[in-house]
């Protein structure tokens, strides 16, 4: 077999499976993972992350959201550990390469940095504003914090 013929039946296998409905990954961004999980994420799937504090889950959320985002793909992030403040200062961080403290105290280096990438980031966040205290659940309703700048 040539390599051009391995390559014409390896895109007619991919062909066949997406035609009968099946999904192709969606890549996360972290190469390792994306071994792992035979080339990413596929369309349907609800991914869970656990773990101690500090051991990355919210960056590893956050950045992976953003990978998909940058292909056109939907994700959802969910969380109610962090406030919206934090949870945009984190995103932003991770763009400009920054820490999210320098963000959130003001750094006028951060802040321009942040204001640059803003408008560029492939999201679009609602965040679920939590209930007043002695009712159970979220506030029905959601603030917009980024406007969707894909279209």
């Amino acid at each position: 077999m040539t390599i051009q013929n391995a390559r014409e039946q390896a895109l007619s296998l991919l062909e066949r499976l997406r035609d009968r409905g099946h999904q192709l990954p969606v890549p996360t961004g972290l190469n390792a993972l994306d071994d792992i999980l035979a080339g990413g994420l596929r369309s349907g799937q609800l991914m869970t992350c656990g773990g101690q504090p500090g051991a990355g889950k919210t960056s590893f959320g956050l950045q992976t959201s953003l990978a998909f985002g940058r292909r056109g793909v939907p994700a959802v992030y969910l969380t109610a550990e962090m406030t919206a403040d934090d949870l945009l200062a984190k995103v932003l961080a991770s763009e400009i390469a920054r820490p999210a403290a320098a963000i959130l105290d003001g750094d006028p280096h951060a802040l321009a940095d942040a204001f640059e990438v803003l408008d560029r980031l492939p999201l679009e966040m609602l965040y679920f504003e939590r209930a007043p205290r002695g009712s159970n659940g979220f506030v029905p309703g959601t603030r917009r914090l980024v406007a969707d700048v894909s279209d």
